[in-house]
């Protein structure tokens, strides 16, 4: 249904297949979106190697990353024909009010890349008002319809030799 779409799951795969798709959850190389179909990659670069996303990893220097976006297809109107073979009209309409996942060959432009950092508590009770940066960074991106890439480097982590996550959003027109 396209009338609600709620939450999505995506995963880095090689392929569709159920062992694929759970292998990719067994990585961590998942990521979740608010519904549109965005594509997303953020990884760790390290020594000249990349570290996936989802990787548990462990380093002294200010780590570098790379973020790359790409906006889901726009939608067309209506659904497409294959839905009205294997549904009637009147379930397609009980379902989802005549608006299906119908998608152009057109792409949203991603507008933005938020980065959030979040550093757990060192002791018990620690404030958690300052470990929790959202956003730490924001990227402008350009109006380009093969996505946005950036690449950033976490100065402050270094000095502060404490365990960090980060993860990013990608905000599309």
């Amino acid at each position: 249904s396209f009338w609600l779409t709620g939450g999505l799951a995506a995963g880095h795969t090689q392929g569709r297949s159920r062992s694929q798709i759970w292998e990719a959850m067994k990585r961590r190389e998942t990521y979740a979106t608010s519904g549109p179909r965005i594509l997303l990659w953020f990884d760790m670069l390290a020594d000249g190697e990349t570290v996936p996303m989802g990787s548990a990893t462990s380093t002294a220097d200010s780590p570098s990353f790379t973020v790359r976006a790409v906006g889901a297809f726009k939608q067309l109107p209506g659904c497409p024909e294959f839905t009205m073979t294997g549904l009637s009209a009147n379930r397609v309409t009980n379902l989802c009010a005549n608006e299906c996942y119908n998608p152009s060959d057109e792409r949203h432009l991603i507008s933005r890349i938020e980065v959030v950092r979040v550093r757990p508590q060192a002791y018990k009770d620690e404030p958690v008002d300052d470990l929790i940066e959202d956003p730490r960074r924001v990227f402008d991106c350009p109006d380009d319809p093969a996505g946005c890439a950036i690449t950033f480097t976490d100065e402050d982590f270094a000095r502060s030799a404490r365990a960090t996550t980060y993860y990013v959003r990608a905000i599309q027109e």
